[in-house]
């Protein structure tokens, strides 16, 4: 099975879970194509980087879907609107434009609503997106609910610290001939703006460009991958616990001691010996490190822990690495330095276990040396 069947069947199985949930019953099969997108196959080849990027840009367009999913069709573009209007950086422009403008009586919706209109007519990514929702012929619940993901999505997207929406307005406001600040009267004077507004009843000012907002959004999808990633981890590693671990108590142990519990905690629990606890807990660790985390899932790993070794040295610091390097042997050092050109993954580790079990021994000693300094 290749990666992007495989990709569709946990998406489908994660829909239909969902789906039981909290959504209203919808086509999961229909929502997962239109998630993998129309260049579907053509993703198939992706180096492991761009990869768990692809899986990344999937998993955060689905979870803007569901809280469209979740809500009346009458009430999704309302909600995209008032998404788009809490962009600080956005708002306070189309506020300093309307307030110089000959039409006071537009609000902030009204020229959204102008700019999302603009944008579906001229923007090439946009007309690809909307022939591709086209072809997978949605009923018009899905429709609209798969047309307010993209536009919110896209909208959002950073361009040089700012929203690309923001582009996007400045650009259909020098279009205008006749209005705004494009075409000023010569009989009226010229109002000259900083890139700060002053708040009322305050010496403070709003910087217009508001990168401290954008970082703020920015910190919080980086948060939100983050949780993904470890829920995905969390997944794959019950999985490969039930496939791999005889003792049906394996699971039910990792999931309390996730929660927190002690040993004790545990081991009453699950009306075990308090040895039988440790037990597991040894068992679970040497999987957990030398089997899941180095053979089976290492990509998915390393880009929760941010670990990779192409991307982040092992999550080791540059004094970290040059420690690292003096503990290596000339063999290791050269199958690092090989690993470092091919970026470590399921595949590559697995076709290094088929063809050389020594060289995968030496790797799994180089990533116990780099967690050990990473202590």
């Amino acid at each position: 099975m290749g990666n992007i069947a495989t990709l569709r069947d946990q998406w489908r199985n994660h829909c239909q879970q969902t789906d039981s949930s909290s959504l209203p019953q919808v086509d999961c099969t229909l929502i997962v194509d239109w998630l993998l997108g129309a260049d579907a196959a053509q993703k198939e080849a992706l180096p492991p980087e761009q990869w768990l990027l692809f899986e990344k840009g999937i998993a955060y367009r689905y979870r803007v879907l569901t809280k469209y999913l979740a809500m009346q069709p009458s009430q999704r573009f309302g909600r995209l609107l008032r998404r788009l209007s809490h962009v600080v950086t956005l708002r306070q422009q189309i506020q300093t434009w309307i307030s110089l403008s000959r039409d006071r009586r537009r609000t902030v919706y009204d020229v959204l609503e102008e700019v999302i209109q603009e944008m579906l007519q001229r923007d090439r990514y946009l007309q690809q997106e909307l022939g591709w929702l086209r072809s997978c012929k949605p009923p018009r619940s899905l429709r609209e609910a798969f047309l307010c993901t993209v536009l919110e999505e896209y909208c959002l997207r950073p361009i040089q610290n700012q929203p690309l929406i923001s582009y996007r307005f400045v650009n259909l406001m020098r279009r205008y001939q006749r209005s705004g600040m494009t075409n000023v009267p010569a009989s009226q004077s010229v109002k000259l703006l900083s890139t700060e507004l002053e708040i009322k009843n305050s010496e403070q000012t709003l910087n217009l460009l508001d990168n401290e907002a954008i970082a703020r959004h920015q910190t919080k999808e980086e948060l939100w991958q983050q949780d993904f990633l470890r829920q995905a981890v969390m997944d794959d590693f019950f999985a490969y616990l039930q496939e791999n671990i005889k003792d049906p108590l394996a699971v039910p142990w990792l999931k309390l001691y996730l929660q927190g519990k002690t040993q004790e905690a545990i081991a009453q629990a699950l009306d075990i010996p308090i040895k039988k606890s440790y037990r597991l807990r040894d068992k679970v660790k040497y999987h957990a490190i030398h089997n899941f985390a180095i053979k089976t899932k290492p990509a998915l790993v390393a880009a929760w822990l941010q670990t990779s070794l192409a991307e982040h040295q092992l999550g080791l610091t540059s004094q970290q690495w040059e420690t690292l390097q003096t503990q290596l042997t000339p063999e290791q050092q050269q199958l690092l330095s090989d690993l470092q050109t091919t970026a470590p993954s399921q595949k590559s580790l697995t076709k290094l276990d088929d063809e050389s079990p020594s060289l995968l021994q030496q790797w799994s000693k180089i990533y116990l040396a780099a967690q050990k300094l990473r202590g």
